[in-house]
């Protein structure tokens, strides 16, 4: 019989595992793991680019400006890339956009602060921070112009409408009159397009554009003019934004990717979309072969001919021969050439190959030696398996008189008397 104590300790061990299966097995949820995309981390643009691609619009990534520019007839898409625009690459840009094209940027920063301020319900107000004046700041941000990672000029397209990049700080700064009793203020504006059914809300709470007294008019832009300006160039369009609204943080915020479709499809714009990261130079090897690459592998093949064909010419190494010796092979080579180009003399050298030949014959086949010269081309085709044409030619036919027929008989006689020779 089991003693109390055993029953006990048996029914602690059970609740001890039933409760451990229990917190193991009954308690499970599913719990969300968040992991990085490596190509949405390579790729900042990445949502831009699939939501294009889902549009049917051709999206290439190109390494270059020029590149861009050559093989793009549709939109090129520059974010932060407003720092390395200089007047060359700039003309570049107004010859590409006015055959038609659209050009999106985000202009340079300027080194400007502003802070939202709320005068009325709906709608920001910017106003600067305390500081100093417009002139004061101008020729501080011309002399950092030269420091290196602080550029303060305009980038030459947007100083052509006139137009800079300010930033926004929410905070309120010392010295503010004071904005009520929001301290914070979530600032955004809206875009109504000709023909567009509903007004598309833009973010502005981090960037925003300002337009000097003397600036171009747009062709539109958003409802304060500090998001979003379409200019137009030539046959194309140039749009200005204030922040990077298609990257894959801000695509999915306001109506920024309604925004992002929309500007692709500008009146006269095809179906193709460039967006450029950098306008950096590459090395004049990447640039080839981004341009030309299937000429560059159909050499390839040529290469390894021509390389191959090299290789060909070099056989085992020889010793090289003693000098009597070597002076007689160059002696016997000379006179031989000389003789073969004499009248008769190509004749003379034949026969004496076949006269050599036929002794080999006498020594090693007496039997065959003795036959009619087309009895023994019958029996040589058999044994040693040349070609009935060349032992023709070999025993019967005069000297050739062209080199490459008269080595071809001179190389069968010798192959026939080595067959024996053996």
């Amino acid at each position: 019989m089991i003693s109390a104590y055993w029953k006990t300790a048996l029914a602690t061990l059970l609740l001890i595992l039933a409760g451990f299966l229990w917190w193991h097995f009954f308690e499970l949820r599913d719990v969300p793991v968040q992991r990085p995309n490596p190509a949405r981390q390579e790729n900042p643009w990445l949502a831009a680019k699939l939501l294009a691609e889902q549009q049917g619009i051709k999206v290439t990534l190109p390494a270059a400006l020029d590149l861009a520019l050559g093989q793009t007839r549709g939109t090129l898409y520059l974010p932060h890339t407003g720092d390395q625009l200089d007047e060359p690459k700039a003309k570049s840009l107004w010859r590409w956009v006015a055959e038609g094209n659209t050009l999106i940027l985000q202009p340079r920063h300027s080194r400007r602060e502003l802070y939202p301020f709320s005068e009325q319900s709906g709608r920001c107000d910017y106003r600067p921070l305390p500081g100093p004046t417009d002139k004061a700041a101008d020729e501080a941000a011309d002399e950092a112009a030269d420091e290196p990672d602080q550029p303060a000029k305009l980038d030459p397209i947007s100083s052509k409408f006139g137009v800079s990049l300010w930033a926004v700080f929410q905070s309120l700064p010392k010295g503010a009159p004071s904005r009520g009793a929001n301290d914070k203020i979530i600032c955004h504006s809206q875009l109504m397009r000709p023909g567009q059914a509903y007004p598309f809300a833009i973010d502005t709470r981090h960037n925003v554009l300002q337009a000097r007294p003397d600036a171009a008019q747009p062709l539109y832009s958003d409802r304060d003019g500090v998001a979003l300006r379409v200019y137009r160039e030539g046959k194309g369009h140039v749009v200005l934004l204030a922040d990077s609204y298609f990257d894959n943080r801000q695509l999915r915020e306001y109506d920024h990717a309604a925004l992002w479709l929309a500007l692709l499809q500008l009146p006269g714009a095809k179906p193709e979309l460039a967006i450029l990261r950098t306008l950096d130079a590459i090395p004049w090897y990447q640039k080839l072969w981004q341009t030309v690459p299937l000429l560059l592998l159909g050499l390839v093949p040529l290469l390894l001919l021509w390389f191959g064909n090299g290789l060909m010419r070099f056989g085992a190494l020889l010793p090289a021969p003693e000098a009597e010796r070597r002076a007689l092979l160059e002696h016997i080579d000379a006179s031989s050439r000389w003789l073969w180009h004499t009248p008769g003399g190509g004749q003379l050298l034949l026969d004496a190959m076949r006269r050599q030949t036929s002794a080999s014959l006498m020594r090693r086949a007496p039997a065959i030696a003795r036959l009619p010269a087309a009895e023994l081309v019958e029996v040589l085709l058999q044994a040693t398996g040349l070609a009935r044409e060349r032992l023709d030619a070999a025993f019967n036919a005069p000297a050739a008189h062209v080199p490459q027929p008269f080595i071809a008989q001179i190389q069968t006689l010798q192959q026939v008397r080595n067959h024996y020779e053996r």
